[in-house]
């Protein structure tokens, strides 16, 4: 008998309402409240949020492969001919030329360039390898642009048009932090500038050489950093 008593107590208990405390009902209705607010901005966003959403998904939109995959091939040949091509040999021995009392700056002029052709054909292999990646730039004006990423180093062109020719050309340090080469071009193709720099002892880039050209491919200037070694 009392075990029945006991069962009829637990199931009037579970029949009674439950009484909750001011704390308890404030937490209730305030999570209420915060549940219907959210559904209320779902349901009718501010003005500017369906603007601002748009532009967004504007940004992320897909961009087509650059260059065309089938065009692609041919189009890294060219860039890098025109890249080969960029150097004009003669003006620079026309240069070495009129610098009839400087022999010592005849071997310097002669050093940086074929220091900086070596370059050329470096980037040049770069622009022909199956690997190189070749991308638009998004989020402002559209740009053209390409990188190769091996264990050692880290290469980034960006292009003049949709059709080249390259603006400029870097290597950088395998983090792709530190600029070591940068080559920049004319509009024809033609080699504006070179400059090649080292790490030094804390990490930090040294110019080691500098190369300019004139716009008609005549040597403006060139420089090369003395050797340390004693005689």
């Amino acid at each position: 008998m009392l075990i029945e008593a006991l069962q009829q107590q637990s199931a009037q208990a579970r029949s009674l309402p439950v009484i909750l405390t001011n704390a308890e009902l404030i937490v209730r209705l305030t999570r209420s409240n915060e549940d219907l607010e959210a559904e209320y901005r779902r349901l009718h966003p501010p003005p500017g949020a369906l603007e601002w959403a748009s532009n967004v998904l504007r940004g992320m939109k897909w961009t087509p492969p650059w260059p065309d995959p089938d065009k692609k091939q041919q189009m890294q040949k060219q860039w890098a001919t025109l890249v080969r091509s960029a150097i004009d040999t003669n003006q620079v021995e026309v240069a070495c030329a009129r610098m009839t009392n400087t022999p010592t700056e005849v071997s310097a002029l002669r050093m940086v360039t074929k220091a900086a052709t070596s370059r050329l054909e470096e980037f040049a292999s770069v622009l022909t390898n199956a690997h190189l990646n070749t991308y638009m730039g998004v989020g402002g004006p559209r740009t053209y642009r390409a990188k190769l990423e091996t264990p050692t180093d880290y290469y980034s062109i960006l292009f003049r048009t949709e059709d080249g020719p390259i603006q400029h050309f870097e290597k950088r340090t395998p983090d792709g932090r530190v600029v070591l080469v940068r080559v920049d071009f004319y509009e024809d193709g033609r080699l504006r500038a070179l400059e090649e720099s080292s790490l030094d002892s804390n990490g930090l880039p040294k110019t080691e050489m500098q190369l300019f050209f004139k716009d008609d491919g005549t040597l403006r200037s060139h420089w090369i950093r003395p050797s340390q070694t004693k005689p």
